[in-house]
């Protein structure tokens, strides 16, 4: 209401001003002119890009199909906050032919190296997942009134990401699947990198809105690094020891692996704070790292060094698990922090005798395979 006065102070009529008229509150606010939500139209232009179409087609098909008027830039908006909510992702496709090659080279392999035409982890881990997902599958099948498969994890940034992949891949799982999934922690975390212990991919893969399978967890409750003499202590203490006993339940083991002197790699770091140690394994010929363990060109190495990772695996068994017809699953991707490749790992661990393997299954991208490929060529020409 307002009170207006005229020049010479007298009260002039009172008025009443409305402000504009609200709508109710409902859908209808957020509609577009076409009749559209703003989630409609995102949608719409999601399904349209995965089809192939371009930004100017988008916005010609949304104004002739949907009577949707927007700006060239609009349709990018849309796919980077899909994209963002996790709503859609670049599928990287497999290479085939390098894949062969690797099979013709190390016939083991065959039906169970997959290579993705990548250059970054995260679509190695995706790739990965769907293949752990697979092996969970296939040792339910073996053992159905079990019902129930045990998974074994190593630590690590590639984990990590397989660890957030299979989480959303067992929210719309419709293979058969076991009741039960058990996930184990192989190592113990680090407090260098506390985000890439086992533990950390717990809250991708324990969701509540999934009810078709229940997940557990066994977690390894102890120090990272010891010293030698401290490790039977420690596997003796409760905690240790149940974890420990637990790892015969196991069917299926995962790991990734990091070079050795590199300065992502967890164990490296560690070792550092022991000369005697790192002249050891560097004597040794080490190479890199697998479950926290030194590996060289013939295998684990196990020579004593005065401090070491605490484990509850050590190399050498993955060998026997695998005659045991236990799967032991390898993730090898870029580095998640600065790409650099993983080939010498890939070509160290192949070149193993088959009798001796410490691997079972692969997922790696398509450069370090050609790596390992071209290697493996030239050692056949300069016979």
């Amino acid at each position: 209401m307002r009170t207006q006065r005229t020049q010479d102070g007298n009260r002039a009529r009172t008025k009443i001003t409305r402000g504009p008229r609200r709508r109710p509150r409902g859908a209808s606010d957020d509609l577009d002119p076409s009749g559209l939500s703003p989630m409609q139209i995102l949608s719409t232009v999601c399904g349209l890009f995965c089809k192939g179409k371009t930004a100017s087609e988008i916005v010609q098909i949304m104004k002739t199909d949907h009577n949707v008027i927007m700006s060239r830039e609009k349709p990018y908006q849309y796919i980077s906050q899909a994209a963002s909510k996790g709503w859609i992702h670049f599928d990287a496709p497999r290479d085939h032919e390098i894949r062969e090659k690797l099979e013709d080279s190390y016939p083991w392999l065959k039906g169970n190296v997959e290579v993705v035409h990548t250059a970054i982890l995260d679509d190695v881990a995706r790739r990965a997942a769907k293949m752990l997902l697979g092996l969970i599958c296939q040792h339910h099948q073996k053992n159905p009134q079990r019902n129930e498969v045990h998974v074994g994890i190593s630590g690590g940034y590639s984990i990590r990401r397989l660890g957030q992949a299979l989480g959303d891949l067992l929210q719309t799982a419709t293979a058969q699947l076991p009741r039960q999934i058990y996930f184990h922690g192989l190592v113990t975390g680090s407090h260098f990198e506390p985000l890439a212990e086992p533990v950390a991919i717990f809250p991708y893969i324990d969701r509540e809105e999934r009810a078709a399978v229940q997940t557990n967890f066994v977690a390894l409750q102890a120090p990272a690094i010891v010293h030698k003499e401290a490790i039977e202590g420690l596997m003796d203490l409760e905690p240790t020891r149940e974890a420990h006993e637990r790892v015969k339940e196991i069917d299926i083991f995962v790991t990734s692996g990091a070079l050795w002197e590199h300065e992502h790699s967890v164990l490296w770091r560690y070792m550092t704070q022991s000369p005697q140690s790192v002249k050891v394994l560097e004597a040794a010929g080490v190479v890199a790292d697998l479950l926290w363990q030194p590996i060289g060109p013939k295998g684990p190495i196990e020579e004593e060094t005065d401090i070491r990772a605490l484990t509850l695996v050590e190399l050498r068994e993955l060998t026997e698990f695998i005659h045991q017809g236990k799967s032991v699953l390898l993730l090898l991707g870029p580095c998640a922090q600065c790409h650099q490749s993983k080939a010498l790992i890939l070509q160290t661990l192949l070149d193993l005798d088959p009798a001796h393997r410490l691997i079972s299954h692969v997922v790696t991208d398509s450069l370090a395979a050609a790596m390992v490929t071209k290697e493996v060529e030239r050692r056949r020409m300069s016979r």
